[in-house]
């Protein structure tokens, strides 16, 4: 769209050179009074020269002048009015106003295909083993599936626990706690985990071997959750003391802590 070329300046200019127009027509009309002063003539407040004989005769025709003065006047007043002129800025779109408080309403993007939508992960936990190598040992993970993805927290660590105390099936790994060691109960408080073992878990094996016994409880009871308070008990007694060598335990005991106090 453009912008009207049309001003009120534009047009009281265009008014005031047809006023003056007017004035010099009148101005030049027969009945003009002449006076004559030697060689000159003036009519109104136009000199013209070169009478003889009584006659006038003028350099230039004063009607011509004011003409062309008239048409330079309307031809600087069209370009001027050309040269304001400009493009109007393309219409914003509207903005819908929002009230305060609500959000907009998020543009959903299309839904996928499902034929190229990536199938859902089983629900799984980790169970931790442990690896020799030549100098130290470490605890390798080891994703299983659970049953059902319905199970509460409780029941998943009971599966990790469970499989953990059957022993590795890869023979790269091994575990320390001994064969027989079984799961009497384990809970999950907004303490941490609580986890009840026989008294097979205390028996046999020396300080690493305590040690590695240990590290595969805590990290398998906190699979869910690195963080988590760990609570320890043989046959519903806290366990504070394990092995002949004496290894204090904390209660509760974390992975940070048990990185703290002992070494694979």
């Amino acid at each position: 769209m453009m912008k009207s070329c049309s001003s009120p300046q534009g047009g009281a200019l265009i008014a005031r050179c047809l006023a003056a127009w007017v004035v010099l027509e009148l101005q030049f009309q027969p009945s003009v009074h002449k006076l004559r002063l030697g060689n000159i003539t003036r009519l109104g407040d136009t000199r013209a020269v070169g009478y003889k004989n009584g006659m006038t005769q003028s350099n230039s025709n004063p009607r011509q002048v004011l003409f062309k003065l008239l048409g330079a006047l309307v031809l600087a007043t069209s370009l001027l009015g050309l040269a304001a002129c400009e493009p109007e800025p393309p219409p914003e779109p509207p903005v819908t106003p929002v009230e305060p408080g609500v959000t907009p309403p998020e543009v959903e993007d299309p839904p996928e295909d499902p034929s190229t939508q990536d199938p859902a992960p089983q629900n799984q936990v980790s169970v931790f083993w442990l690896r020799y190598t030549e100098e130290s040992a470490e605890l390798m993970p080891a994703a299983i599936t659970l049953d059902s993805p319905a199970l509460t927290e409780a029941e998943q660590l009971r599966a990790a626990i469970d499989r953990l105390l059957q022993g590795p099936a890869n023979a790269d790994v091994s575990s320390e706690i001994p064969n027989g060691t079984q799961l009497r109960a384990i809970r999950v408080e907004t303490d941490g985990v609580h986890v009840d073992l026989s008294s097979e878990f205390t028996s046999g094996g020396g300080s690493a071997s305590m040690q590695g016994r240990l590290a595969q409880i805590i990290y398998t009871a906190s699979a869910l959750d690195p963080d988590e308070p760990v609570w320890l008990s043989i046959d519903g007694e806290p366990l504070t003391v394990l092995g002949g060598e004496g290894l204090v335990i904390d209660q509760p005991t974390t992975r940070q802590l048990f990185q703290e106090n002992f070494s694979l």
